[in-house]
């Protein structure tokens, strides 16, 4: 038992300048080549080979980081053993649960005066989960955030170093500008200002500030555009760039005024 689940056709040994133990190669009857230390049986060094399209590999060699392997397909493999043994000691991704959005606050309505012919039947909603339009890092002094947008208007932001979350004011909330925060679908943090844009497929674009214990920051500022949907932003050489499917439009970052737009006839 070298991990196979059928028999064992082959052994090489290995020996990489950078790695100190002993490695061995197998290739069996199930297809795959594996790599082994041998003082320590139990557990493979990376993931199984595969490559080929058969039932048997064969035979198996080794020269230097180079694995060569042959199968009852006709085919020869190559595989480096070098990267692949690098990429199985790099440390796993970290995951971050996104916080849960609030629930939705609702008015009840008294229809009880209302004659029961006349009331109209409430359709019931589909529980939808939670969806995020847009993820970005962000720099904050030394340290590394990630700012997350959701579709039910929901803006946090991440301290990578100390797993801490910070809720933000919702990103759809503009006095006097009637957004609906499950239109958004893209996001763009500004590149030296503590602020992002989000943008929604009604042709909104919304700016909010990420700094929460500043309130003179507090200056938040919406324009709905004749364009549609707004499908990208970005941040380039000062300006706001907003992709929409028939333009591009250069905003000025401060007011999300217009500043110059091409077509899709001008683009080509």
């Amino acid at each position: 038992g070298w991990g196979h689940t059928a028999r064992v056709w082959d052994v090489s040994f290995a020996q990489l300048p950078h790695v100190s133990e002993l490695i061995v190669v197998s290739s069996g009857e199930d297809g795959t080549a594996r790599v082994w230390n041998p003082l320590q049986s139990d557990k493979e060094m990376t993931p199984p080979l595969r490559g080929h399209r058969c039932e048997s590999v064969w035979s198996v060699d080794v020269f230097e980081s180079l694995v060569v392997t042959g199968g009852n397909d006709g085919t020869a493999k190559v595989y480096d053993l070098e990267s692949r043994l690098r990429s199985s000691m790099t440390p796993e991704a970290r995951s971050f649960a996104v916080p849960k959005d609030p629930p939705a606050v609702t008015e009840s309505v008294d229809d009880s005066d209302i004659p029961s012919k006349k009331r109209k039947k409430k359709k019931k909603k589909a529980k939808s989960g939670q969806v995020v339009c847009g993820m970005e890092f962000y720099s904050k002094g030394k340290a590394e955030h990630v700012l997350v947008s959701t579709r039910k208007g929901s803006l946090y932001s991440l301290d990578i170093d100390g797993d801490v979350w910070t809720e933000h004011k919702k990103w759809c909330t503009i006095k006097g500008s009637a957004i609906d925060p499950s239109t958004g679908n893209c996001m763009a943090v500004h590149p030296r200002r503590m602020k992002a844009v989000l943008g929604t497929t009604d042709g909104w674009l919304v700016q909010v500030p990420l700094d929460p214990w500043d309130k003179s920051a507090d200056t938040r500022v919406a324009y709905k555009s004749c364009h549609r949907p707004t499908q990208s932003v970005s941040f380039s050489n000062g300006m706001l760039v907003v992709l929409y499917a028939r333009a591009v439009v250069l905003y000025d970052c401060e007011n999300l005024i217009p500043v110059n737009t091409l077509s899709s006839t001008t683009l080509g």
